[in-house]
């Protein structure tokens, strides 16, 4: 026993090296010989596993992971590697159990706590997660994933700034990584800073030229820009690279609508809904349905989009276009309102409807003080021109904001 050990031992070495060089055919033959000699060789399951991760065969991963957990219930590695494998198979309860086993084991090892904070991410456990990065910068100031995941955390709990200042260090400890830099201009995007986004996509596209999220992310900045050419461009160059996006289709159907081009822009919003059923899609179908004229289409839409997502910001404000243009301007309030609460509390734009309805309620003293307001905050509330680029409104609403700002 011990002489087959000794034997098995150098054969792990030896494979190890080939792994070491991504040999990964010689490095698993050698492992295999290791285990004919001694079938429970620990250390030699979790390096195979580590390949059988690499090469995306998880089920592999998860059978040599849970047979050294069945060897040694005490094993980090084993359970930090099954939990990997489990969420690459998108089987997040049980990568979260492994992972919490993990930390449980190795409470000072950083790398438990991202992973488990990447389960949590995926599974809207936001809070939870961003302790848990928090944790892993505490034992390890250099952990650019935790930012990373940290970031991302914030991006969905709305907090901007916070999401912002992590993807930056995130992006200074691992400079080369696309992944965090385009996180960062998701963020600069969102805090509407739209040349700092711009330097951000432009770098990804830069590294890595056939991505088509940088090519999408690109134009939606610059349609802010309302530098529309250029826009259609990168959309058009992103479903080069992947047609079947519903994203892309979405994201280009809102340009045309925002260029009142709608047959297009309902074309698109369409085509996206064919590819996936999604909140957001019937959401921006619902905004172009209201462009059309076509209420009763656009509160279908309105109705299962918030019955997908409640917490959806668009859902309201395209409803409450809906009741606005139906004179009903108490349930349009209401609407633009909870458009406010579900939204990052720095976008003006819920605060400059509720302050259209109010006028057009009739309580004009009250909306011309909100509209000068959002004038003072920002110089484009005194541009009709940006205004109606920038608005997803029908023309009753710009209507009422030509008013406004000729009243300021």
């Amino acid at each position: 026993m011990k002489n087959s050990l000794e034997q098995a031992q150098l054969l792990c070495e030896k494979g190890w090296q080939f792994h070491q060089k991504s040999d990964f055919d010689a490095a698993l033959r050698t492992y295999a010989s290791a285990l004919r000699l001694f079938p429970e060789f620990e250390q030699v399951y979790i390096n195979r596993a580590d390949i059988y991760i690499r090469r995306g065969q998880f089920e592999k991963a998860i059978e040599d992971c849970t047979t050294v957990i069945r060897l040694n219930p005490e094993h980090f590695h084993a359970y930090n590697n099954r939990g990997i494998a489990y969420q690459r198979l998108n089987q997040q309860q049980h990568a979260l159990a492994d992972f919490l086993e993990a930390v449980r084991l190795k409470p000072q090892d950083s790398s438990g706590y991202i992973n488990r904070a990447s389960a949590r991410l995926m599974l809207n456990e936001y809070e939870n997660a961003i302790a848990d990065c928090t944790k892993a910068i505490a034992l390890k100031p250099d952990a650019f994933m935790a930012y990373g995941n940290r970031g991302y955390a914030y991006l969905e709990l709305k907090q901007y700034p916070k999401a912002k200042a992590d993807f930056e260090t995130a992006v200074r400890l691992a400079p080369f990584n696309m992944g965090a830099l385009y996180a960062l201009g998701i963020a600069h995007y969102e805090l509407e800073d739209y040349e700092a986004a711009l330097a951000c996509f432009n770098k990804t596209i830069l590294a890595q030229h056939n991505l088509p999220s940088s090519y999408n992310m690109r134009a939606v900045v610059r349609h802010h820009q309302h530098r529309f050419d250029l826009a259609l461009n990168d959309y058009a160059e992103a479903l080069k690279l992947a047609p079947h996006s519903p994203s892309i289709y979405t994201n280009r159907g809102v340009l045309f609508a925002a260029q009142r081009q709608l047959d297009a822009a309902l074309a698109d919003q369409n085509r996206a809904l064919e590819i996936e059923q999604t909140a957001g899609g019937y959401c921006n179908r619902a905004v172009v349905q209201v462009l059309l004229g076509n209420l009763a289409s656009a509160q279908a839409d309105c109705e299962e989009a918030i019955q997908r997502d409640a917490k959806l910001p668009g859902s309201f404000g395209a409803r409450g276009q809906i009741h606005f243009l139906r004179g009903d301007f108490g349930a349009a309030l209401a609407d633009f309102k909870q458009e406010q609460t579900l939204n990052y509390a720095g976008n003006l734009r819920p605060l400059a409807a509720q302050a259209v309805t109010l006028y057009a309620a009739g309580e004009t003293a009250e909306g011309l003080a909100l509209w000068r307001s959002l004038a003072q905050k920002d110089a484009h509330y005194h541009d009709m021109a940006w205004l109606r680029d920038e608005f997803l409104w029908s023309e009753a609403l710009l209507q009422v904001v030509e008013q406004l700002v000729k009243a300021i």
